[in-house]
C-alpha cells in the first residue's frame, strides 16, 4: 500500500493508517481533499490533532496553547498570516507542513528567521505579536519548472499531431498502395 512512509514525517499518528477513510482520502489528494478539510465534523480531523490546527490555521505552542491567526492568505508558493496575540519565543509550530526536498524560507516582517521541522511542521523559535506578519515562501527550482513546461509542450504537440492526422493515422493513399 502506498503512503506508508508518511509516518516518517510525524504528521500522522500510527493508528490513523488503520482507518480505510484515510486511504480513501489520500487516493484523491496529497493528504485529503479540501472539502474534507473544510468540514470540521469529518472524522478525519479527529484522528490527528495536528491536522486540526493546520486546517484551522492556528499556531501551536503545545497541546493546550493554540493561537488563532488572522489575515491568512495563500498562493501556490507563499503563505502569510498574523497571530491574534503575543507568542513567546520558544517553539512555535506554524500551520504549515514541509516536505524535506522543498526549499522553504520563513520571514517575520520581511526578516528571515531560522526554522526546524518538528512533527512534520515548520517550527520557529522567535516571539511574535499580533502586529507581526509571518511569511512562508517555497522556492520552486528552475529545473522543475523547465520539466513542467517541456511536458506540457509535449502534450500539446502530441494532441495537435493526433487531431491533424499526422500521427498514428495512415492516409487512404498509403493503404491503397499495399
Amino acid at each position: 500500500m502506498t503512503g506508508q512512509h508518511l509516518g516518517e514525517y510525524g504528521s500522522f499518528t500510527g493508528t490513523v493508517f488503520n482507518h480505510p477513510e484515510v486511504w480513501t482520502l489520500m487516493n484523491y489528494s496529497d493528504y485529503s481533499p479540501s472539502e474534507r478539510l473544510n468540514d470540521p465534523q469529518t472524522k478525519f480531523l479527529f484522528w490527528d490533532h495536528k491536522a486540526q490546527n493546520i486546517v484551522a490555521h492556528r499556531l501551536t505552542k503545545n497541546e493546550n496553547d493554540n493561537i488563532p491567526t488572522t489575515h491568512y492568505k495563500t498562493t501556490a508558493s507563499e503563505i502569510n498570516c498574523r497571530p491574534t496575540r503575543y507568542v513567546s519565543k520558544t517553539g512555535i509550530d506554524l500551520p504549515v507542513m514541509r516536505y524535506k526536498a522543498n526549499k522553504v524560507k520563513v520571514f517575520i516582517n520581511h526578516s528571515e528567521v531560522p526554522f526546524t521541522i518538528q512533527g512534520g511542521r515548520i517550527t520557529i523559535d522567535a516571539s511574535v505579536t499580533e502586529k507581526d506578519t509571518i511569511h512562508i515562501k517555497q522556492f520552486i527550482p528552475i529545473w522543475r519548472s523547465i520539466l513542467f513546461f517541456v511536458s506540457a509542450l509535449t502534450m500539446v504537440v502530441l494532441v495537435f499531431m493526433i487531431t491533424r492526422g499526422h500521427l498514428f493515422v495512415k492516409s487512404q493513399k498509403s493503404w491503397s498502395k499495399l
